[in-house]
């Protein structure tokens, strides 16, 4: 058969079986799982290509009331943790990080239309000064700099990168943003401010429209129409390459940002970066003595409340958001055998 009509044979087989019951028949006499995911940013139907991610949000949330998975709120699936509620079929728990502006302006809607619950965390300076993020300015600066080439010192070490075509750039801003990510916290604060002066590119104050943040104002607003809100540090930096004052700062004082700001936040912490080489025992800990019920990793793995052994509320898994409804209900219709 030629390739093109094995994709289109392929791509009607994915239809089929989402339009069937055959991912529910799957999940007959199986033990269910909770799945948590996360996104970041969503794009603009107005303003095409402005992010690969979430632009799917309609059609993934449409499969999956089709499909009957439960969406559960993140609190919830939190209490069903503690208690050891067990599930009586497969839920998803949506995430959002960073709290971007598209969210209110694009995903929002789409939430409230499927009556979705969902979860956004926010890094409370970058909120309250309307500032950047750090790999925003790379990426701003990156994208405008005059330079064919780039020298970055870090920790004493310089590090040269070429900057070619769209593609070649892209490519150069990933491994930039990588290599700052796990520099020292003080030479990744360095680097972000003096981006502008390494790319000669003049980086303004505010961030512009695309980079820029929700308001504490929209924030209540969007907490008013059902959106849930919680912690996400206060300046987002990688927790292993801060010391334990810092993250205990990072910890309790973007949290209190959350309860003076938010009519009812949610007590539940998101790990910046969220992967094992990004915190530890230490901050899991210190998450714990700040009151709060639990935190948000970026460990990917699905949840039981049957499993044999502890669950730690504390290590919150969750899974990118995959584009393809097809791929997001394999995911949550997903079993693990009953032991």
């Amino acid at each position: 058969m030629r390739p093109a009509l094995v994709g289109i044979a392929r791509r009607a087989l994915r239809v089929g079986l989402l339009r069937s019951a055959a991912l529910r028949a799957l999940r007959v006499g199986a033990q269910p799982m909770s799945t948590v995911l996360m996104l970041h940013r969503f794009e603009d139907p107005a303003r095409p290509a402005t992010s690969d991610e979430g632009s799917g949000l309609r059609a993934v949330l449409a499969t999956l009331r089709r499909q009957g998975v439960e969406l559960l709120p993140l609190p919830e699936l939190i209490t069903r943790m503690e208690q050891r509620i067990p599930a009586r079929g497969p839920t998803v728990t949506f995430t959002v990080d960073d709290g971007y502006h598209d969210f209110g302006t694009v995903a929002a809607p789409i939430f409230a239309e499927f009556d979705s619950p969902v979860t956004v965390f926010l890094s409370t300076d970058i909120v309250t000064v309307r500032g950047w993020y750090w790999w925003d300015r790379l990426e701003y600066a990156v994208n405008r700099t005059p330079l064919r080439e780039l020298v970055v010192e870090l920790d004493g070490a310089p590090h040269r990168f070429v900057l070619g075509d769209s593609e070649q750039r892209q490519q150069m801003l990933e491994s930039l943003i990588e290599l700052v990510k796990f520099a020292s916290d003080g030479e990744r604060q360095r680097i972000a401010r003096t981006i502008g002066e390494i790319a000669e590119v003049e980086v303004p104050e505010r961030p512009p429209e695309h980079y820029r943040t929700l308001t504490w104002d929209e924030v209540r607003g969007l907490e008013r129409s059902g959106v849930g809100f919680g912690p996400h540090s206060c300046s987002h930096p990688i927790f292993s390459r801060i010391d334990e004052d810092t993250a205990r700062r990072e910890i309790t004082e973007s949290w209190a940002a959350m309860r003076r700001e938010c009519a009812a936040p949610q007590p539940i912490f998101c790990y910046p970066n969220g992967t094992s080489a990004s915190f530890g025992e230490r901050d899991m800990r210190l998450v714990r003595e700040a009151g709060l019920r639990g935190a948000a990793t970026y460990l990917r793995a699905r949840i039981s409340t049957r499993a044999a052994g502890p669950m730690d509320p504390y290590r919150l898994p969750r899974f990118e958001m995959p584009h393809d409804p097809f791929d997001v209900a394999w995911l949550a219709a997903a079993i693990r055998a009953r032991p």
